[in-house]
């Protein structure tokens, strides 16, 4: 039975085994992930159909994301909870998404309703914004991403 180590060793000087080693080393190290973080969350009111908003999203991890979905939860108060039942989820666009390791960029949408089933609720409510809420991107950590 022939050993890797022992028979690689021979064909290496030991300045070429020193690198092979921290190569190795550097291929054994931590997972590529992603971290995205949204900030500057703001909405304009439109009628009961529509409404624009905008926010930031910032990638701290160290490897780029295609896209994310989103959803914005409407709460009658600053917390939310299972009363906050008026969610419109929103899905990843690749095209337009692309977040790099360690970049921010400032997205500004549109919102229009499909019919009359799904307008706005009507009153003063708190619009929240969550990126990745279904973690289809993995992350170092989810609880930055509303």
């Amino acid at each position: 039975m022939t050993h890797f180590l022992p028979n690689i060793s021979r064909l290496l000087t030991p300045g070429k085994m020193a690198m092979f080693m921290l190569i190795l080393a550097g291929s054994i190290g931590a997972r590529a992930q992603a971290d995205l973080q949204i900030s500057d969350f703001t909405l304009t009111p439109g009628d009961e159909r529509g409404f624009d908003f905008s926010y930031t999203i910032t990638n701290t991890g160290n490897q780029s994301v295609a896209s994310y979905a989103m959803k914005l939860t409407f709460s009658i108060d600053q917390a939310l909870d299972a009363l906050d039942y008026f969610v419109i989820p929103l899905e990843g666009d690749a095209g337009s998404q692309f977040i790099g390791a360690g970049l921010s960029a400032t997205k500004t949408m549109h919102f229009e309703a499909a019919g009359a089933n799904k307008y706005l609720p009507t009153g003063t409510w708190y619009v929240v914004g969550e990126i990745n809420f279904d973690h289809v991107v993995t992350e170092t950590d989810y609880d930055n991403n509303r």
